[in-house]
């Protein structure tokens, strides 16, 4: 008996990694260079939020109920539901007793999903020219992503065969004596055999995320009423370098984008002694380019291996809004993040005839968010010969506070950045009086999601 399994490719929408530990508020003085090291440890994941923003296990998009409703619907494939129907027909034999094809019940299969990354990263960022900052920087990524499949419920395949009797056909027969041998084993042999998907109980990635390049420049600069503004303009290019959906399976993390994505942006921050606020907003687009997916027919969850082709891939826009909170004398202060990311949809297209827009239903993505931190810089200590190293160390604690189509995520992440500028004395160095923030902005997911996974949204 064939049947259908109405399975989601559980792909992790984990966020893209975020490189604000390596890029700073302030433009470096010409000549003058940081390098940047962190390490970001993701909370367990195993919760995302869908389509209406609502908090589901990562486990309910395989979730399946092998159940009378399920079948009568054809949920669960034609086979299933010719099943239903001609043993409907034999209530008519079963006066005053409860119908034998609404008692047919072949068990409940439940996921529990659950992904864990550990990211580390290296930044550098330099002053090229009087007012012109270049940053790059490039993660080391670890991620493990668990599935573990259950059946729940009793199976009444038996007890509706022995209740037909010699009533039953053949087929009936044959096919309640297959329904009665559903279970996890023979669910995960049907899509590793009939649809060429890897088997991924535990799947596991190591290596690099997306390289990012990029450049700020001071815009203008005011004072007055004894405070003090400052508009910057960034721009930068995400490579992909990073792990990006796999069609051959159904669980693992996007950890990059899978595009080269370019982004502007503005930063504003106004500053009164020791308060500060801040507004960083960025657009960004997807260079379009041509990826492998598995494109279906209508709207079938699990798609046949011959239906495996290039397409073309139209990333759809991303845009950031992130304003900030800080308060603290230089040497240490503490900060408050409030920001939402979004990727619009994607499109896609191809010479195979199918079904496209199930592609895209999921690939527009939201993450809100807050952050809170605490800075100790080093840096005007340095400068006045009362520390030895000229440093910016940062704690950061993050977490999701709604979204569409990508993981709730919670991490933790610790960055120190320490500079240096050739053999120039400290004393000239001093003059030049390089004043240095970290700024903890974002990138967009599509993403980054655990990954994947958001973007980035983190």
């Amino acid at each position: 008996m064939k049947t259908h399994y109405r399975f989601t490719k559980c792909i992790l929408l984990m966020s893209a990694f975020s490189w604000a530990s390596m890029s700073f508020s302030q433009i470096l003085p010409e000549g003058t260079g940081a390098v940047a090291f962190g390490q970001r440890q993701y909370s367990p994941t195993s919760n995302q939020y869908d389509q209406g923003g609502q908090l589901r296990s990562l486990g309910n998009r395989i979730d399946m109920d092998f159940d009378s409703r399920q079948m009568a619907s054809g949920a669960l494939g034609e086979d299933l539901k010719r099943l239903y129907d001609e043993t409907k027909l034999y209530d008519s034999a079963n006066t005053g007793k409860a119908s034998l094809a609404d008692q047919l019940n072949f068990g409940n299969l439940r996921g529990d999903i659950q992904a864990k990354i550990t990211a580390n990263y290296l930044g550098a960022v330099y002053g090229l020219r009087k007012n012109l900052t270049i940053f790059t920087g490039l993660p080391f990524i670890r991620s493990t992503v668990t599935a573990n499949l259950t059946m729940e419920g009793q199976n009444t395949a038996n007890a509706v065969k022995a209740r037909l009797g010699n009533l039953a056909f053949k087929d009936i027969q044959d096919g309640l004596d297959t329904a009665s041998g559903i279970n996890v084993w023979t669910v995960k042999k049907k899509i590793s055999e009939d649809y060429g998907y890897i088997p991924a109980d535990k799947w596991e990635y190591t290596g690099i995320g997306d390289f990012l390049l990029g450049a700020r420049s001071s815009m203008y600069d005011a004072e007055g009423f004894g405070g003090k503004y400052n508009l910057q303009l960034s721009g930068q290019v995400e490579f992909p370098t990073g792990h990006a959906d796999n069609p051959d399976i159904l669980t693992d993390a996007a950890l990059g984008k899978g595009y080269v994505a370019p982004m502007v942006s503005a930063q504003q921050t106004a500053s009164y002694g020791y308060l500060e606020v801040g507004l960083d907003t960025g657009l960004g687009i997807g260079i379009p380019t041509q990826t492998t997916r598995r494109v279906p027919v209508d709207n079938e969850a699990l798609i046949t291996l011959d239906r495996k082709t290039k397409v073309n891939w139209i990333p759809g826009p991303e845009t950031r809004v992130v304003s900030s909170l800080s308060f603290g004398p230089p040497l240490v202060k503490g900060s408050y993040r409030l920001g939402v990311n979004q990727h619009f949809r994607d499109r896609y297209s191809g010479k195979l005839r199918g079904n496209y827009s199930t592609l895209e239903k999921d690939s527009e993505t939201q993450e809100q968010f807050h952050q809170f931190g605490i800075t100790i810089n080093t840096v005007d200590a340095y400068l006045s010969n009362k520390f030895a190293l000229p440093m910016i160390a940062s704690l950061t604690a993050h977490e999701s506070l709604g979204g569409r189509n990508t993981v709730r995520s919670r991490y933790i992440e610790l960055s120190i950045a320490t500079f240096f500028k050739g053999h120039t004395p400290r004393a000239e160095l001093a003059d030049e009086s390089p004043r240095v923030e970290p700024q903890m902005t974002k990138t967009v997911s599509q993403t980054d999601a655990i990954p994947a996974i958001t973007e980035d949204g983190e």
